[in-house]
């Protein structure tokens, strides 16, 4: 045996021995892929601003992709019941002018897609990046938050990703302003072929020194 073939063996007997990182997973979406398909999900919220405010909502919603740009959000207990909207080249929504629940719904449905749309183009396990979403700081009013993700492998081709941040802010409430910390926690998964299975999303947003209401929300978008 050569000293070439000798060293061929042994690197190969070393890269059986390593572990192995998960295989690139594929292109991550969460929303339709191609014109005519819908993704459709469960969406629960709940939320809570301030002491006497308690928000709860619960819709089956759908997103279609019409053509190229153009999506049609549908809800089934939702006013209104649907929404025609732009959809940009990163995959996120534009946002409805009238406030609605469809509406805001369209906010957090962003998070998640830019949870993934800012990742890198090469994923593994491990890999980790960051982000902005939008992150409610009074019941009418949205700030990006910057967000520390890491990818997970889930096992057979599972992945998964997992978030969080801190910013500090202003709370508008009642015709007073309040400095807050808030803090976001979200995860995604998604299956072996891409597409979303949940994602989880949690903020908590304390008044500096205590003085002002607390605010916190939280909500779980389900693949159906």
């Amino acid at each position: 045996m050569t000293k070439t073939s000798i060293g061929l063996t042994l690197a190969a007997a070393i890269a059986c021995s390593l572990p192995s990182l998960a295989a690139a997973s594929p292109q991550l979406g969460v929303g339709p892929r191609s014109a005519g398909e819908s993704a459709a999900f469960t969406f629960a919220f709940e939320g809570r601003f301030g002491p006497n405010s308690h928000e709860l909502f619960g819709d089956n919603v759908a997103f279609r992709l019409n053509r190229p740009g153009e999506v049609t959000v549908t809800g089934e207990k939702s006013s209104p019941h649907t929404i025609t909207t732009t959809r940009g080249s990163d995959g996120q929504l534009a946002t409805p002018k009238d406030p609605s629940p469809l509406g805001d719904l369209i906010y957090d449905y962003n998070a998640a897609v830019k949870l993934v749309s800012q990742a890198p183009k090469a994923l593994t396990a491990g890999t980790v990046w960051k982000s902005q979403v939008p992150v409610r700081v009074s019941p009418d009013t949205w700030s990006d938050v910057t967000l520390d993700v890491k990818l997970t492998d889930a096992g057979n081709g599972n992945v998964t990703l997992d978030a969080t941040g801190a910013k500090e802010a202003t709370l508008f409430y009642k015709g007073f302003t309040f400095p807050i910390d808030v803090t976001v926690h979200m995860t995604e998964s998604f299956g072996a072929d891409g597409r979303l299975g949940s994602a989880t999303f949690n903020a908590d947003e304390l008044t500096q020194g205590g003085m002002g209401p607390k605010i916190s929300y939280n909500w779980k978008l389900t693949t159906r």
